[in-house]
């Protein structure tokens, strides 16, 4: 048989995985975003979409920043329905309503040491994934021929470096 067959190359849906930690950090932060506002506020604003990994997370982070953030939000029902009105397409929207009734990660009630932790977590990860892939780079740079791109390549990665081992510290002092 000689016929073309039709491919469908769309990607299919990404779904969170539950099981990688950066993924569970990335879900607990955007928990306390819809099921905390008041608590989470300016920490969770201060965080970039940019610094999530999984699509469907960036998503529903991005949907939070389009109904005003986190630090203008009361909670509640309404709260969560605007951000999952927000939401471009039907998995960040399933999301949503999953994080508002998904238990917290913590014994009691959160406090703002938590929200600190897990915000630091989160930008740990992202951090030293930009870490990685910068000392890859550097890699691949002849310094002989290159100084200027080398030497601010070099100067990045110290202070990404320096930047992480604060999120570790941060990371660390709560839990």
């Amino acid at each position: 048989d000689h016929r073309l067959r039709v491919v469908d190359d769309r990607p299919a849906p990404a779904e969170p995985i539950v099981d990688n930690p950066q993924s569970m950090v990335e879900r607990e932060a955007l928990k306390l975003a819809l099921q905390e506002p008041v608590l989470a506020g300016p920490m969770f604003d201060a965080v970039e979409a940019s610094e999530y990994r999984h699509p469907v997370h960036v998503a529903v982070r991005a949907a939070v920043a389009a109904v005003g953030g986190v630090a203008t939000a009361t909670g509640g029902a309404v709260w969560i329905e605007s951000v999952r009105d927000a939401c471009e397409d039907l998995a960040a929207r399933a999301l949503v309503g999953e994080l508002a009734v998904e238990p917290l990660r913590i014994d009691g009630e959160p406090d703002p040491r938590y929200v600190s932790v897990t915000m630091a977590r989160l930008q740990f990860g992202s951090v030293t994934s930009r870490i990685r892939d910068l000392k890859s780079r550097i890699q691949r740079i002849n310094p002989v021929n290159n100084k200027d791109e080398y030497f601010a390549a070099f100067g990045e990665l110290l202070s990404l470096e320096q930047h992480a081992r604060a999120l570790r510290e941060q990371a660390a002092g709560g839990l």
